[in-house]
């Protein structure tokens, strides 16, 4: 893992130079119940408006670099916010609308409530594998005592999703890049999804995270392919 500021960033850059197509991943939001009481002013948190940011240096230096670039937006509009739907969608617009007003236009984004099948069909391969048996909710502890659903909501957990998102980012093929930018506290949360994929096989894909610190800078770069090397 790569540290210090900017070096991170020129890090994963120079690492998915290689690849033709990368999406860049930034901006993650949530769409919580504490979400949906703020204000206009604070439809953005500073954190996420940092991830943005940089999510854009990413994009341009690829683009500088001849790499055919996809920015997506992954909006947490699952957990917390069952029997709020009608709610729930206005403050998907709003979202959208805001992240437009100040410059970013991500060519996709990915709503985690899309994601549920997708999360289910990847419990179905650790399952087929044989690394959990069905109705299992964790991990054995040799890949980590992760939890894959919630205990009370039966609701897949964030790493689950966030794993089925990668698999869809890379396409059957496998032959894509991808470049998430998060602030530095998901690290933890990151090694648990890498550790998910690895339990079916899918350790080596070109896997970059960037990590921003409180400060807004780049702060740590992971790069999934090398630690599987």
């Amino acid at each position: 893992m790569r540290e210090n500021s900017y070096e991170s960033l020129y890090a994963a850059v120079g690492d998915l130079r290689q690849y033709q197509q990368t999406i860049v991943e930034s901006g993650h939001v949530y769409l919580h119940p504490q979400y949906l009481e703020r204000e206009d002013h604070e439809m953005i948190t500073e954190e996420e408006l940092q991830g943005v940011k940089v999510g854009l240096l990413v994009q341009q230096l690829l683009l500088e670099a001849g790499v055919s670039v996809q920015t997506m937006l992954f909006v947490d509009d699952l957990h917390g916010n069952r029997g709020n739907e009608a709610e729930t969608e206005i403050k998907r617009q709003d979202v959208l609308a805001h992240f437009n007003s100040i410059g970013f236009s991500p060519d996709q984004v990915v709503y985690e409530q899309a994601l549920m099948t997708s999360a289910a069909h990847l419990y179905g391969r650790l399952v087929q594998k044989g690394v959990i048996k069905s109705g299992d909710r964790y991990l054995p502890e040799q890949y980590g005592s992760i939890q894959l659903y919630t205990e009370v909501d039966k609701l897949p957990t964030c790493a689950l999703i966030d794993a089925a998102l990668y698999l869809k980012k890379m396409g059957p093929a496998r032959d894509r890049a991808t470049i998430t930018v998060l602030p530095d506290h998901y690290l933890k949360q990151q090694d648990q999804v890498r550790y998910i994929l690895g339990a079916v096989g899918e350790s080596s894909l070109a896997v970059a995270v960037l990590y921003v610190a409180e400060n807004g800078e780049p702060s740590k770069y992971d790069s999934w392919k090398n630690k599987a090397q």
